[in-house]
């Protein structure tokens, strides 16, 4: 079964063991993606950094992925809706 490309998307990336190590990802990823909304957040297995792109589209979130090359953890596209 395929996933549909509509609806809301965002690129995650993690996870991190340390909150510090997430919170400085989050820094500098806000840095370059000034338009998303970045944000870190504690998960159940450590600590993890989203950025939702303007418009949240399936696009731009793989666009940004695909450049996206984390020295912790690996970057994936999340369905938020």
């Amino acid at each position: 079964t395929s996933v549909s490309p509509s609806g809301r998307w965002c690129v995650q990336i993690g996870v991190f063991h340390h909150e510090g190590e997430a919170r400085h990802l989050h820094q500098e990823l806000q840095r370059e993606y000034p338009s998303a909304n970045v944000i870190d957040f504690k998960g159940a297995t450590g600590y993890w950094v989203r950025i939702r792109p303007y418009g949240q589209s399936h696009t731009s979130a793989e666009q940004i992925a695909r450049i996206l090359q984390p020295v912790e953890g690996h970057a994936y596209l999340v369905r938020l809706d």
